[in-house]
């Protein structure tokens, strides 16, 4: 029976306590004519008396909606842009006549080897190294 007595006193000082914290912070929340919610002080616009949910903050859309637009069309010039022009053909990293070295040139800079895909003089078909006949049209290759 004192427990009892002792939670009842107990809750009644919770209940006291938690009403008056309620109403210590109750300034700072407001409600929303609109949909009846609570919101914070960051989450009401004040000039149109809602949340922003029902009535955004315009000039904070409206810059949210510009950098939209500005990310779209740096997106739009990026993939119009050529990034790399040059040929993107399989080479070999050594001359296959030397042994030598080699870039991007189109002849080994020691023996004079053309390098690259060779084509094939008859149709222009891309032929393997030492391929000795055509695949695309049986033109003897040499």
């Amino acid at each position: 029976m004192a427990d009892s007595a002792q939670q009842i006193t107990d809750r009644d000082g919770r209940d006291k306590a938690l009403q008056k914290a309620s109403n210590e912070i109750m300034p700072l929340f407001h409600r929303c004519v609109r949909c009846n919610n609570w919101v914070d002080e960051t989450c009401f616009n004040k000039q149109r008396g809602l949340c922003v949910n029902c009535a955004p903050n315009l000039a904070t859309e409206m810059e949210a909606e510009r950098s939209s637009v500005e990310l779209g069309q740096m997106r739009d010039a990026m993939r119009n842009q050529t990034i790399f022009s040059g040929d993107t053909s399989a080479r070999a990293t050594e001359c296959p006549n030397c042994g030598k070295p080699i870039g991007s040139e189109k002849f080994c800079g020691n023996c004079g080897t053309p390098l690259g895909t060779a084509k094939c003089s008859k149709c222009g078909a891309e032929l393997a190294a030492d391929t000795r006949f055509c695949g695309n049209c049986g033109n003897k290759v040499g």
